[in-house]
């Protein structure tokens, strides 16, 4: 297997045909708007798919990340190891019916989190918390500490999908970064990244 064209100022690992088509994705930050006043009408105008609301001196965004692929993936997953599992009750057999349960349930999870899941976006003056929840209690939290410059762009970050790179939600503050939502829909990252800009743009 050949290795991948790598950028030449970062070293990273380009995706198929990206140098040759643009820059960097790993190095070269999205022109979206970054001035406060471009931010503040973005951030006021919103999205449907994105909610808001304030609690305290905290502002909460919300968002679904429901993609084709996961529900075709869910949908898949549900018939093929629905129709493994019905088979089995003919015949019960107890390793049968773990086997199928862990692999049909690993399936079924992935189909959920690109079908259903969840992303709430905690923005507090002292940290920023993001929770991407696939269902009930399951998923994953991150938390990075907002010092006095908090910066936020669209930039890759190493999710791909049909060999196009995919821009990701990335916040820096006191050189540590946290990045999310590579497979939201651009416009919903877009305002997501306003939303955020806009609101430590006082502390900045």
């Amino acid at each position: 297997m050949s290795e991948p064209e790598r950028c030449l100022n970062c070293r990273r690992p380009l995706p198929v045909d990206w140098l040759r088509t643009s820059g960097c994705p790993w190095c070269n930050p999205s022109g979206a708007a970054t001035d406060a006043a471009a931010d503040r009408a973005l951030a006021g105008t919103g999205h449907p798919k994105v909610t808001q609301r304030i609690e305290g001196n905290d502002l909460v965004l919300g968002t679904r990340l429901s993609t084709t692929f996961g529900r075709v993936w869910l949908t898949l997953s549900l018939v093929i190891f629905g129709g493994i599992f019905i088979s089995l009750l003919s015949k019960p057999d107890a390793a049968s019916f773990a086997v199928v349960g862990v692999f049909g349930g690993f399936f079924v999870l992935f189909g959920l989190a690109f079908s259903v899941g969840t992303y709430r976006i905690r923005l507090q003056s002292e940290r920023v918390t993001v929770r991407w929840r696939i269902l009930g209690p399951l998923g994953w939290t991150w938390t990075l500490k907002a010092g006095e410059l908090v910066d936020v762009f669209l930039a890759y970050r190493g999710a791909d999908s049909n060999n196009r790179p995919e821009l990701a939600v990335v916040i820096i503050s006191d050189n540590k970064e946290i990045s999310f939502g590579s497979f939201l829909s651009d416009d919903v990252k877009a305002v997501l990244a306003a939303m955020i800009r806009n609101y430590y743009a006082p502390l900045t």
